[in-house]
């Protein structure tokens, strides 16, 4: 039998009081004031049953009577209610949760629907009370234990019999403006690649470690970057994944935190926040808030490799032609590892001082990420997240100038092994600025150069490009059911992007609309980045690879890559979606062509 309970524990309550009351005496030809005020009260509370929350006792909230413990098949919901009644001030708060000894197999969500996964071990949920609302609101979360969990199964048995505990902490502070929004515009036909800062953006400084070109440094504390302490940037953060186990191992920080994939495969976490790209009267403008504003749509959090794909054990030399074994033109050695990778017997991961994993379809990738875990694909629309991110902090399309040249440039004899950024932590920039040494992006290495990354869930027919959000249908050559087009056609001819699409229904993706010719002159009035095109292209790349040299920052795209194609050239990159569903592992013998 089964003795499991969940408790909510270190409820932390932190209330803020100004105390503000004195005498300010002021002699002045026998004339005397005073200086008075009153403070305003602060008030927070949460509550679990019309009660101050300390703990909720899981096998109650299942609608079973007299339930003491809970086991696999169980599921039920419960109310955690946020108040500031009689508080005079606004009030943002946190809810934390401590999740570590939680069965992996069970799941806990904030809808009914059970659209929205809270991965308890990551995630967060924030939230506003205002004094000119009701100063109340209601969190209702959902939970189950799924009876069979397939593939996760056996990892039940390590829970029968124990007690479990999560725990939760939630602060409540006073804010002074709940309106904070951070924003950039610029005039789409301008020739600059820099950004106005607009809104509370206005008057900030975003700073990378970046040495002088052909010089090299050390990591620099001292680097002014205003946004370290903004959110959602501020919350962006490294850390170790059992895959195996669905469990959080270690965090950037924590004295256990490996970079060398000994504690896991290394992740990058992204938070959730609200954003909004438009384009008014050829101004584009792009927002970023911590807080629902609207007109503005919510980016669900999660987490990326902090490193592109590699294979999970050392490179051997032999080959083989067996069932299962995929045969590549590829070579071993050289500037990475294209050599014969074993579906049936090796992993990938995302760890540092191995070299990318290359010479692969599209679809082997997509495979080999869901081997890893049914949470896991290759890194899709969720690229021009992170490239939403970059550009509001930065304001620039010129990414390079601002993070580094990457590895661009390096010669055919350099060899590089991943992880030339890990002494940089989680801020950005490069050690070296010279085209053969990594950059890192908050957490993200060579999120351009090096390799270019397939980007999933994209696919191009002529030139139109279409756009699928649920990972768990991606497939290659595909143009209908969860693909929809994008409101315009992309640039036909290869160049120096000088445009990008807007498109009002999908306004995340800005693919290159326009380009010019490869001259320095159209390169000095471009965004900086190139574009590659072909007719017979299917599926989409960016992030530029070692041989682009300048024009290969954040914004390059590859549009003329077909799904059948790999190259030396081409990766990928692990993104693990935790507030979906998952897919499963597709016979590695069916999917040879997507």
């Amino acid at each position: 039998m089964k003795k499991d309970k969940i408790y909510g524990l270190s409820f932390l309550l932190l209330a803020l009081t100004f105390i503000y009351i004195g005498t300010y005496a002021y002699y002045m030809r026998v004339v005397e004031g005073k200086i008075k005020a009153n403070t305003g009260a602060f008030t927070f509370d949460v509550l679990y049953n019309n009660a101050t929350f300390k703990e909720v006792d899981l096998a109650s909230t299942t609608g079973v009577s007299n339930k003491t413990v809970v086991v696999p098949g169980d599921k039920g919901s419960f109310d955690l209610v946020a108040k500031g009644t009689g508080s005079n001030v606004d009030i943002e708060y946190t809810i934390t949760f401590n999740g570590s000894s939680v069965p992996s197999n069970m799941i806990f969500y904030l809808d009914e629907n059970k659209t929205k996964v809270l991965d308890i071990e990551t995630n967060t949920i924030e939230g506003v009370l205002l004094t000119s609302g009701t100063m109340e609101k209601t969190h209702t979360i959902y939970w189950e234990w799924p009876y069979d969990s397939g593939r996760y199964n056996e990892l039940d048995y390590e829970y029968q019999d124990k007690s479990i505990e999560i725990g939760v902490s939630i602060t409540g502070k006073q804010v002074t403006e709940t309106n904070l929004i951070y924003g950039i515009k610029r005039d789409t036909n301008s020739t600059s690649t820099g950004w106005e800062r607009i809104e509370a953006s206005i008057g900030l400084e975003a700073n990378a470690v970046l040495p002088e070109s052909g010089s090299t440094t050390v990591a620099n504390n001292e680097v002014r970057n205003d946004f370290d302490k903004i959110y959602p940037w501020s919350n962006i953060r490294s850390y170790n994944y059992d895959a195996s186990k669905k469990k959080v191992t270690a965090w950037y920080g924590d004295s256990n935190f490996k970079f060398d994939g000994s504690n896991g495969e290394v992740l990058t976490f992204i938070p959730g926040f609200w954003y909004k790209r438009e384009v008014i009267n050829g101004v584009e403008y792009q927002y970023i808030s911590k807080y629902e504003q609207s007109g503005y749509s919510y980016s669900e959090p999660f987490s990326v490799g902090r490193y592109k794909i590699s294979r999970a054990s050392s490179l051997s030399n032999t080959s083989s032609n067996d069932a299962g074994k995929i045969e590549l033109m590829g070579t071993v050695g050289g500037n990475c590892d294209s050599g014969y990778f074993d579906i049936n017997t090796e992993n990938i991961s995302s760890r540092s001082g191995s070299k990318p994993l290359t010479s692969q379809k599209i679809g082997y990738f997509r495979e080999y990420a869901s081997k890893l875990g049914s949470d896991f694909s290759i890194l899709d629309y969720h690229y021009y997240v992170l490239q939403m991110l970059y550009l509001v902090e930065y304001a620039d399309y010129d990414s390079q100038s601002k993070l580094g040249q990457g590895i661009t440039n390096p010669g055919s004899t350099v060899t590089i092994n991943m992880g030339g950024t890990d002494s940089l932590g989680m801020q950005s920039g490069c050690l070296a600025n010279d085209g053969k040494t990594s950059i890192i992006y908050r957490g993200m290495e060579d999120i351009f150069g090096y390799v270019a990354e397939f980007i999933d869930g994209i696919n191009i027919k002529d030139g139109q490009a279409y756009i699928n959000y649920d990972f768990t249908t991606y497939w290659s050559d595909t143009f209908d059911g969860n693909y929809q087009a994008l409101g315009y056609v992309n640039a036909s001819s290869s160049g120096f992007i000088t445009k990008l699409g807007y498109d009002s229904n999908n306004p995340l993706i800005g693919l290159p609309t326009s380009v010019n010719g490869y001259t320095e002159a159209n390169y000095n009035v471009s965004l900086k980045d190139h574009y590659s095109y072909s007719s017979y292209g299917t599926i989409m790349l960016a992030g530029s690879s070692y041989n682009d040299g300048l024009p290969g920052g954040f914004g390059a795209v590859i549009a003329g890559f077909r799904s059948i194609l790999y190259n030396d050239f081409v990766g990928a990159r692990l993104i693990r979606h935790q507030t979906s569903g998952g897919r499963g592992v597709t016979n590695p013998q069916t999917i040879s062509n997507k």
